[in-house]
């Protein structure tokens, strides 16, 4: 083989292998995202109820007797972990439900939650309702039918030791359990992680979440349980057209 030939057949072999190279796809590096758990705050986002009426406060009453009862409380222990409580009658098509909002507070957990239950059955719209109940009027204690599938009271995993000294904590054992750095903290909630039971436990979680690859439209989904560290996390679309 000629010289010149030789020269040609590796220009061509170089030619070949930056082709192949250049056709391969860059790695993703994931980018460390930062914990930074701002939206847990001691201060309720929503306006509370400082002048209840009395039929408000005889439901907020019925609620806190039925709280303590269901979550395992004291009056003490209630007034050192749920604060801000908020009751208020909402008017609906099929009667009114009564909700309650407040917030549990424990070490450095912050989490906003409400539950509702029904007051009153509109005598039209719920004829056809298989339950006990007079209609059209506001219903006592006794009457209330608690867990009632358009009802939110469930019980909630409260005072339990918490798995980490901080929400910085969580966020980072998280990404090391999981392996995607990029979750970053997006907010902290009851959770029940097993919805078909016949009671199910509302418990605390750091839910996050993270970009993978914008323009492949890859992101990750994390939680973590806060009592018991169990963590995971799994990819979907970003968003969705």
């Amino acid at each position: 083989m000629s010289l010149s030939r030789l020269i040609a057949l590796f220009f061509l072999i170089g030619i070949c292998s930056c082709q192949r190279q250049s056709s391969q796809p860059m790695p993703i590096v994931l980018k460390d995202a930062p914990c930074d758990c701002a939206f847990i705050s001691g201060q309720p986002t929503y306006i509370v109820n400082e002048t209840p009426d009395s039929l408000t406060m005889y439901y907020l009453a019925v609620w806190k007797h039925k709280f303590m009862e269901r979550n395992g409380l004291n009056e003490s222990r209630f007034n050192t972990l749920i604060k801000y409580v908020s009751g208020a009658l909402q008017p609906w098509r099929e009667g009114v439900s009564f909700r309650v909002d407040f917030v549990y507070e424990q070490d450095w957990l912050r989490i906003r939650y409400s539950e509702q239950f029904r007051v009153n059955y509109d005598p039209e719209t719920t004829k056809a309702y298989v339950v006990d109940v007079p209609r059209g009027v506001y219903l006592t204690e006794s009457q209330i039918l608690f867990r009632q599938p358009w009802d939110n009271v469930q019980p909630i995993q409260i005072g339990a030791k918490l798995a980490f000294s901080s929400c910085a904590d969580a966020c980072q054992a998280l990404k090391t359990k999981t392996k995607y750095p990029v979750l970053k903290p997006s907010e902290v909630l009851f959770y029940a992680p097993t919805p078909l039971q016949t009671i199910p436990s509302n418990e605390p979680y750091l839910f996050s979440a993270g970009t993978i690859d914008s323009t492949a439209n890859r992101c990750v989904f994390g939680r973590i349980n806060l009592v018991t560290g169990e963590a995971q996390a799994s990819e979907g679309p970003c968003w969705i057209n």
